[in-house]
């Protein structure tokens, strides 16, 4: 449907002057970021959100394009872009007029595009615009408008329809291999398969969390008793704090019981259930609160306490005893709780392990160490230097022989800084993976054939297309740097536009007419 307009834009390109233009190529990097914003309107127009206090005020004109004008004015399109933008998390703190301004290249842009539509003759119906209405979500808005705003809203759309077409099509027929051999680098190239010359493999030795000593298990349940110990408790909870707090008084009173208020508060009270203190304590949050609870009698209730929205009266079915060490289900409990709120003090035992190994090693050996401290050293495969895992180039091997998997490391950096800077005998300080504690030595090197060389060469520029292509088509909503977009390029002719003080000028002079014309509403 828009390709014809998309050819003639493309053919009076081709044939007026270059002037004056952005190049639509500077280098690689440039074009990564800001070839995305072209599709600006995808994240931005279809915010919701107005602000009423400047919707009061008569035409403002902003700026030109083509000898015409770029104009706020209550309900049309340039006013429902400043009520997204300035109800969106991007203008926090941003001066209206800050606002006005970024918004210009955009509609520098959006003007010179339904400018180049019209001349192509591109006119979507009603229909057409409707259809589009449905995708956007906004269907019922519209047909709840009343008839002014539901035409505001009509023409809105439309020229976002309109916009949404021709860009897209403009996304479908750029001739993205031109592109890519324009930001294409051999240097760039070369440098990615050096990369992968050089293969290195590393013998290890783990440390996993999983296998922290029973003993100090123990020893932690004997320094914390106190939150391990347990509790019989039954509860009632209603979602009024009144009807909570009422209950509360005539239980205390003795006027009525705990089971009488169950019932009036329609609440089934809870079978007393054994309550470990670190357990009561993350459902409450309260420390003064839970302590009170731990101190109650056999029979007695607890204040109304606040858990989530509900409101809730705590009775003591059995007082508070230390937690029985000696019953294999309850150090299982206390070893869970300790691998689940006590991470750093795991990784602290193993890391102390890990350090007096390292030492070990860089005196005596790798194996020898590993010998001494009951370790297992195991051994890597070969791979180059490739944090993050680019598709390219080799990665770290799936371990074998149920060897312990160190795949978590291909993102990170401190593992390759301290692998590859490791040279003869040299030993690496420990690293932290997820839930186990490694240490290194290098223990092979080598480079790679030729043919694999020329292989990762080959697989850097689909690779750089397929990125390039998945930036073209992300949504940005910066439209402050709209005329940095190769979209912009394609479609504004900065001769149309007036110089650079013309522009500044004219919105300046039409911004203090909107200024002024606020102070007097």
């Amino acid at each position: 449907m828009a390709s014809r307009e998309i050819r003639r834009i493309k053919d009076r390109k081709t044939k007026t002057s270059t002037e004056g233009k952005k190049p639509l190529s500077k280098s690689f990097t440039s074009i990564l970021s800001l070839a995305i914003l072209g599709l600006v309107l995808v994240g931005l127009l279809y915010m919701g959100g107005t602000n009423s206090s400047i919707f009061n005020i008569g035409k403002v004109r902003l700026g030109q394009y083509d000898n015409r004008s770029i104009t706020w004015e209550p309900g049309n399109f340039f006013a429902k872009m400043v009520g997204r933008y300035t109800s969106s998390s991007q203008a926090n703190d941003i001066p209206v007029d800050q606002i006005f301004k970024q918004l210009m290249p955009y509609m520098y842009f959006h003007t010179a595009l339904l400018i180049e539509a019209e001349k192509s003759g591109f006119n979507p119906g009603r229909k057409e615009i409707e259809e589009f209405l449905k995708t956007q979500g906004v269907v019922e808005e519209y047909n709840r408008a009343t008839n002014i705003d539901r035409i505001s809203l009509y023409n809105f759309y439309r020229e976002i329809y309109i916009e949404y077409k021709i860009t897209s099509q403009l996304i479908a027929e750029l001739d993205y291999s031109r592109l890519i051999a324009e930001f294409d680098n051999k240097a760039l190239d070369d440098f990615i398969a050096k990369m992968g010359e050089v293969e290195k493999k590393f013998r290890y030795v783990v440390w996993s969390y999983s296998d922290y000593p029973r003993e100090e298990v123990v020893k932690y349940a004997l320094e914390n008793k106190a939150q391990f110990r347990t509790i019989q408790l039954s509860r009632l909870s209603t979602k009024n704090e009144k009807d909570a707090r009422d209950a509360l008084s005539k239980i205390r009173s003795g006027s009525s019981s705990f089971e009488e208020q169950g019932e009036v508060l329609k609440s089934d009270i809870s079978e007393p259930m054994d309550q470990p203190y670190y357990r009561l304590l993350n459902v409450i949050g309260d420390k003064q609160a839970v302590d009170a609870i731990y101190s109650l009698k056999k029979g007695g209730v607890s204040d109304v306490v606040q858990v989530g929205s509900d409101w809730i009266i705590y009775r003591c079915e059995a007082e508070s005893i230390d937690a029985n060490l000696a019953d294999v289900a309850v150090m299982d409990e206390i070893a869970s709780y300790v691998t689940t709120y006590e991470k750093g003090k795991i990784e602290g035992y193993f890391e102390t392990k890990a350090r007096e190994f390292a030492e070990a090693a860089g005196s005596n050996g790798f194996a020898s160490a590993a010998v001494t401290q009951g370790l297992k050293s195991w051994e890597t495969g070969y791979f180059p230097l490739n944090i993050k895992g680019l598709s390219f180039l080799k990665t770290i091997p799936t371990p074998t022989d149920n060897a312990p998997s160190i795949l978590s490391a291909q993102e990170d950096v401190v593992f390759f800084t301290q692998a590859f800077s490791l040279t003869g005998d040299k030993v690496s300080q420990p690293i932290l993976l997820d839930d186990k504690i490694i240490v290194l030595q290098l223990s092979g090197e080598r480079k790679a054939e030729p043919a694999e060389l020329e292989k990762i060469k080959s697989s850097v520029t689909p690779v750089k297309l397929t990125e390039l292509y998945q930036f073209f088509q992300m949504p940005n909503t910066n439209p402050a740097l709209m005329d940095q977009s190769p979209y912009y390029s394609l479609i504004v002719d900065p001769a149309k536009m007036g110089t650079p003080a013309e522009q500044e000028e004219m919105f300046q002079r039409g911004f203090e007419s909107f200024k002024t014309e606020t102070r007097q509403q």
